[in-house]
């Protein structure tokens, strides 16, 4: 699963449009950067402690409640830790998800958010050995699906501006060769912008 710019246009567009026939909804668009981190063994010593994630939401709805769509890419790199004769390399990890879903308002500052998930990861591993330069993780293959929850609160800034600070947690499970459940998932902690229209 790959969301090019030109989807993550068309959604933005379809939500304008809709607001406009409707006339009543209001549009809010949002840009925010956390910290994130799959909930796998290993993971830091692969990857290192570096884990921010750059996010965008787009919404349509009213003071009180939205219904949400968010873009989140992670991408790290890496030592592999595999073993043996030429078969020490590097290790790249790309994680692509979106969640849909509605956010509540409480006195319009303060939100709950629950949604819907599906993401797709992709891990390479590329070695001195050409017969495996490019090893893949089990979980590569195939698209998560799981949900998403959030607390956040709003400040007014000016000019329709709004800063954000926002907790949340994502479970996408992926079954591994052993049938045991592995979330690629993991808490967050962010800051945002809000335009709110």
């Amino acid at each position: 699963m790959r969301i090019s710019k030109y989807s993550l246009i068309s959604i933005l567009l379809l939500f304008v449009l809709f607001g406009e026939i409707s006339g009543q909804a209001s549009l809010l668009v949002e840009y925010r950067v956390g910290t994130f981190r799959p909930e796998i063994k290993n993971f830091d010593k692969i990857y290192g402690n570096d884990e921010y994630l750059p996010t965008i939401v787009v919404g349509l709805g009213s003071d009180q409640g939205f219904v949400v769509v968010r873009y989140n890419l992670y991408e790290e790199w890496g030592k592999s830790l595999v073993t043996g004769v030429k078969l020490e390399g590097d290790a790249s990890w790309r994680q692509e998800f979106i969640t849909i879903g509605v956010r509540s308002y409480d006195k319009g500052r303060v939100y709950i958010e629950l949604a819907y998930a599906i993401g797709k990861v992709e891990e390479t591993i590329t070695t001195e050995a050409p017969e495996y330069t490019v090893l893949n993780s089990s979980w590569t293959e195939q698209d998560n699906r799981g949900g998403a929850a959030a607390l956040g609160i709003n400040i007014p800034l000016v000019m329709g501006l709004q800063f954000s600070g926002e907790i949340g947690y994502l479970y996408l499970p992926v079954t591994n060769k052993d049938d045991k459940k592995i979330n690629t998932g993991g808490r967050q902690l962010s800051l945002g912008l809000i335009w709110a229209l």
